[in-house]
């Protein structure tokens, strides 16, 4: 009878899971009994949180559009089917009449503790403790680009969650980390992954958002001083351990990216919000100011993409998160319908968050949140350019 689904890419300090909402008709009790929220375990019954998912329900949302251009598609019409949620049922109420299912992606297991610690020694990178905590919580992967940065040792003990684990990782590498559509994690800088079709003609009129919910324009990050710091034996401390604190610079350095920014964006937002503090990061696996700088300016790229959004409403679409988004809109309500007139956009940004909306009554809809910077080609480079090309691969 309807769907909600809510997906966005968090902020470095945000612990969030997607979610859906379903309502099924049950007339007739057709659905009584057949979806469950509980696992089942040698005849235990328990939550799948820290255990056998076996008797959890799965879900997964497919939706999809028949599109007609005219009198000779309708014996052939173009059709659009996309994923817009994989994931698990979290909760389930039964009525005459409907059932009411709450979902959550996979990454819901990993808000349990550790089934074990993890203690990886040998200056890895973060790839082994990512690993383990997948496998312990079994969440599918996506796409995991790995910035090849050592620590000395990788410590996390039971009484850490699974996402606490991987959060860290994600912030150790100064990446973005969210479970996409297809109920899979994905680690990565924020840039654009791919670009969508216009979707200009699809868009109703958006507004903009300016908002320092989430937003931080300054990072410090602080070193232990490790001499030298591929060398996972070393332990030779210094006085003044060494640290990064980025400058105004800095900031309009990170807005001057694909879509305008620079020194005029970087001003604004210091007069609209003045400095925003990030909470201080503390590295030890950082020896030098240079790595210092470079993890703070990865890290702020990040808290970035939290300003200056826009939310327009696509109709019959579901973009993914990270893809690239283009459209115009009319500048007159008169003009809808004409877009040999468009005089307004075109606009581009990055999707950072997306609500997708379906029901017998409103059809399909989705409110998008759109950054219009994201991480360049130049930046990346400057900036990733330790990131290891191998992707982890599922076991």
């Amino acid at each position: 009878m309807s769907v909600d689904t809510d997906f966005v890419i968090g902020t470095p300090d945000a612990n969030f899971c997607q979610q859906c909402d379903l309502v099924l008709s049950n007339v007739g009790g057709r659905f009584e009994g057949a979806i469950s929220a509980v696992g089942q375990t040698g005849g235990t019954t328990q939550r799948g949180i820290n255990g056998d998912i076996s008797g959890l329900s799965q879900i997964v949302v497919i939706l999809r559009s028949y599109e007609y251009s005219n009198a000779a598609s309708l014996k052939d019409p173009q059709v659009y089917t996309v994923i817009v949620f994989a994931g698990y049922a979290q909760k389930v109420d039964y009525s005459y009449t409907t059932v009411k299912i709450s979902g959550g992606t996979a990454d819901i297991f990993a808000e349990g503790y550790l089934h074990k610690d993890i203690h990886i020694h040998g200056g890895e990178d973060a790839g082994p403790a990512i690993a383990e905590a997948l496998r312990q919580f079994r969440i599918p992967i996506g796409k995991i680009q790995l910035i090849d940065i050592k620590r000395r040792e990788w410590t996390h003990l039971g009484a850490t969650s699974g996402k606490g684990l991987l959060d860290f990782a994600s912030n150790h590498m100064g990446e973005d980390q969210w479970m996409d559509e297809r109920g899979k994690l994905n680690i990565l800088p924020p840039y654009v992954e791919y670009v969508n079709p216009t979707y200009t003609g699809r868009m109703k009129m958006p507004t903009n958002s300016e908002s320092a919910v989430g937003l931080c324009n300054r990072v410090e990050v602080r070193g232990a001083g490790f001499l030298p710091p591929t060398d996972p034996g070393s332990a030779n401390l210094g006085d003044d351990p060494p640290f990064y604190r980025t400058t105004e610079a800095d900031l309009a350095e990170a807005l001057a990216l694909d879509v305008g920014g620079g020194v005029e964006e970087a001003t604004k937002q210091l007069e609209n919000f003045g400095w925003i503090e990030a909470p201080v990061y503390y590295f030890p696996e950082l020896s030098t100011w240079e790595e210092c700088r470079e993890r703070a300016k990865r890290l702020l790229a990040r808290y970035q993409t939290y300003w200056r959004r826009t939310v327009p409403t696509v109709v019959g679409r579901a973009p993914d998160l990270g893809s690239g988004i283009t459209y115009s809109y009319p500048r007159t309500l008169g003009e809808i319908g004409n877009f040999s007139r468009v005089t307004v956009g075109p606009f581009s940004g990055r999707v950072v968050r997306v609500k997708t909306h379906f029901s017998s009554k409103a059809g399909w809809y989705s409110d998008v949140e759109i950054h219009p910077f994201s991480v360049n080609e130049a930046y990346v480079e400057k900036y990733y350019e330790s990131i290891a090309l191998n992707t982890l691969e599922e076991e």
